[in-house]
């Protein structure tokens, strides 16, 4: 049996399909949680990187979903998004490269945010890279991606933390200086 992606009604807060057009509790049209919506898309788009062909089609649909969102056209923002899913799926044409920057190392600590916004951390099993962008596996079994991490902190044999560090400032081997 497969998993239905499902949501609340901003109106009666059944739980309800966001594909659905309208509540099938109260009939009011579906107004989209604005916020998972752009955090779904983030998780979806965050490894792109301008040299792939898909880059600029996925501004001009985030560009849209902004435009949507500032008039509140439901509609607009749904199609929106099904674009850049769309996008999203065909498979990129950009060349494979070498990872550009060190990533964690085993038994390092990795702080990254879920498509909720929270707050998680856990310890590095091994680092993957396609060519295109970057995958952490975790001790925990669970698999993030690179893009996700905010902090690192570099731990010692004994499993001490003997450094930390920001990524947006530091990047991700904490060698890169402040930006």
């Amino acid at each position: 049996m497969g998993s239905t992606e499902t949501a609340r009604c901003q109106a009666c807060q059944a739980i309800v399909n966001p594909a659905w057009a309208t509540c099938a509790a109260c009939q009011k049209p579906l107004i989209p949680d604005w916020l998972a919506e752009y955090r779904r898309l983030y998780a979806l788009v965050c490894d792109l990187q301008p040299p792939d062909p898909r880059y600029a089609a996925i501004h001009q649909a985030l560009d849209a979903c902004d435009r949507a969102f500032r008039l509140r056209d439901t509609e607009s923002f749904k199609a929106a998004v099904r674009h850049v899913e769309a996008v999203m799926a065909e498979p990129s044409r950009q060349p494979r490269q070498a990872a550009p920057e060190a990533p964690p190392q085993p038994g390092w600590i990795v702080a990254y945010r879920d498509q909720h916004n929270r707050l998680h951390d856990g310890t590095v099993s091994r680092c993957e890279w396609d060519g295109r962008s970057g995958t952490v596996q975790l001790t925990n079994g669970q698999s993030i991606a690179i893009a996700q991490v905010t902090a690192v902190a570099k731990t010692n044999a004994a499993g001490q933390v003997v450094a930390a560090w920001d990524v947006r400032r530091h990047g991700l081997d904490g060698q890169r200086g402040p930006r």
